[in-house]
């Protein structure tokens, strides 16, 4: 079961190097935004149009998580609730803020394999911003950055114990 965001390891776009060339569009903007205004943190992932991925983290605990990411994605229940486990101030101790400068839209238009498209937003309160990122490629291209792939991971690795908690409620209950 492999996430469906970096093919390999050389990504399509580099830290040190604006992501534009000729087969990437691009649409960006340069941010300078203080993590700890950040309040909400989405990721949606679909592929083929059909929602494979959608991690919500909240800094009121507020916790909503669907699916695993998975071109082969067999969980489709979104579950929704609030976590005791700090799990928003765990994920932004680990953002590194310059990742916010990939803010905006980017497209393979040489992309291979199965149309993927991943959408990554932060709610900054005050004036209440949103800072989005769409990324569309294919399952066999190359991916979104390093960076981005590794924020996603990291959504998903710390909601995964709340997530398979909520299924194995779920499972327990239709016995």
């Amino acid at each position: 079961m492999r996430l469906v965001l970096c093919e390999n390891e050389t990504c399509l776009y580099s830290k040190n190097k604006h992501p534009a060339s000729e087969n990437i569009s691009t649409v960006g903007y340069t941010m300078n935004i203080d993590k700890s205004r950040i309040t909400a943190f989405l990721v949606e992932l679909a592929v083929d149009d059909e929602q494979s991925l959608y991690v919500m983290l909240a800094r009121d605990g507020s916790v909503h998580r669907m699916g695993r990411g998975t071109l082969d994605n067999d969980q489709h229940q979104m579950f929704e609730g609030v976590s005791d486990d700090c799990l928003f101030d765990s994920f932004i101790d680990e953002l590194d803020a310059s990742v916010l400068n990939y803010a905006g839209f980017y497209e393979d238009k040489d992309s291979q394999g199965q149309a993927c498209c991943l959408r990554l937003n932060f709610h900054v309160e005050e004036p209440g911003e949103e800072i989005g990122f769409e990324f569309r490629y294919g399952a066999e291209s190359q991916g979104p950055p390093t960076e981005i792939c590794d924020l996603v991971i990291n959504a998903i690795d710390l909601t995964e114990k709340w997530f398979e908690n909520q299924i194995a409620m779920v499972n327990g209950s239709n016995r």
